[in-house]
């Protein structure tokens, strides 16, 4: 498995910060496990927070914050 080519831990994308590593997924696309502002943990793919596709744990719609710390 090893390491990413690119290191995302400790950078920011949007209301997600990246926490850890935790490995590759079938595909051998690196996923990252990542605190949203709003408290709760989620696990992301690495080309999902580089593009811009994936900026919360879900808990924005519309703008609004769902569930809150």
């Amino acid at each position: 498995m090893g390491r990413p080519a690119i290191t995302l831990l400790n950078k920011r994308f949007d209301s997600l910060v990246v926490i850890a590593y935790i490995g590759r997924n079938k595909f051998g696309n690196s996923k990252w496990l990542c605190r949203c502002d709003c408290g709760k943990e989620t696990t992301v793919i690495g080309n999902c927070l580089r593009r811009g596709t994936t900026n919360s744990c879900g808990c924005l719609k519309g703008g609004k914050v769902v569930h809150g710390k």
